[in-house]
């Protein structure tokens, strides 16, 4: 039974329902929501499914591109988050780094990261990722939609990350 009423049917092979309570299954879900919102963010910020071309080698290179791009946001913002802590320390809420704001500062520099040697990218790309962080608030709750639709993407209409 999930807080606003509504019953959730879960399928497990757990069995033994005093050893695996129903209250150890919402825990569990939650301990996952940093799975699932990266899960989000691959299709609806990365857009993973939406390639620049239709050959295999094409298609494993955006899968592979996305996934680089992903894991270097990830490292930056964990290096970064430790002074964002600091910072905050009198709000109300803790911060972390805005993933949104941070994808984007990565499309400008990303490619200068990788081409020269000079830490200056890097430094500046760090102090990016600390403008406008996003507080972390617990137990929020929004309404999932179901909706199906057809092809979510045009071919050859790709953002540039």
């Amino acid at each position: 039974m999930l807080d606003d009423g509504t019953i959730e049917v879960l399928a497990t092979s757990l069995l033994d329902e005093k050893k695996y309570t129903s209250k150890m299954f919402k825990e569990l879900y939650f301990l996952r929501w940093g799975i699932e919102t990266n899960f989000d963010r691959l299709k609806n910020k990365i857009e993973v499914e939406n390639f620049t071309g239709l050959s295999t080698i094409s298609v494993l290179q955006d899968c592979y591109a996305n996934m680089f791009i992903l894991n270097l946001q990830s490292i930056i913002a964990r290096d970064v988050q430790p002074e964002i802590d600091e910072s905050k320390l009198d709000a109300e809420h803790r911060y972390k780094v805005n993933k949104n704001l941070s994808l984007g500062f990565m499309k400008d520099k990303v490619v200068n990261i990788l081409t020269s040697s000079n830490p200056k990218y890097m430094d500046e790309l760090r102090g990016l990722f600390k403008i406008e962080p996003t507080p972390i608030r617990k137990g929020r709750k929004f309404p999932r939609n179901f909706s199906v639709s057809k092809r979510k993407y045009n071919m050859n209409q790709k953002k540039a990350v």
